[in-house]
């Protein structure tokens, strides 16, 4: 087997070394690919779990100083800001441009059918954390439910 170290001393054996890293590399796909395939077949219940475990990838979580700390308090002084920085190039962001209603104007179907096609069923939820998936199926059953919750609350 050639090494890519010999091949500084003997340039022309290059290939080879290509070659045997592409065998490796290949024979190492094969042997994961065996025992994956092997441990699906002999899984058991909890065995999906346990896959789930072997295959996340796990972010350090040592906190600043170990486990030196007298109190839960004095612990969580040195886990927040270690793990939630704060953050000194905030965004402002403008408020709502919120619109003036007339005095009897309602909201109708059609409306909030139009509101919501803008957004995607897997977007991230609004400010009352609610999906707009959620949303969306809520107004496809029954389209006079939310048009009712938001005149009831301009009312």
């Amino acid at each position: 087997m050639v090494t890519t170290r010999k091949t500084k001393e003997d340039p022309r054996e290059l290939d080879n070394a290509r070659q045997a890293k592409r065998k490796y590399q290949n024979e190492v796909k094969k042997a994961k690919a065996t025992h994956w395939r092997t441990f699906l077949e002999n899984a058991k219940k909890n065995d999906a779990w346990t896959a789930h475990q072997f295959t996340k990838k796990r972010l350090g979580s040592t906190v600043p100083g170990g486990s030196n700390y007298p109190n839960a308090a004095s612990l969580n002084l040195a886990i927040m800001p270690h793990f939630f920085p704060q953050n000194l190039n905030l965004v402002y962001m403008k408020p709502p441009r919120y619109i003036k209603l007339e005095e009897n104007k309602t909201v109708d179907a059609s409306e909030v059918a139009q509101a919501l096609q803008k957004f995607r069923d897997t977007s991230a939820p609004g400010l009352d954390q609610v999906p707009y998936g959620l949303w969306k199926g809520i107004h496809s059953m029954n389209h006079h439910i939310i048009p009712a919750l938001i005149n009831h609350m301009l009312r």
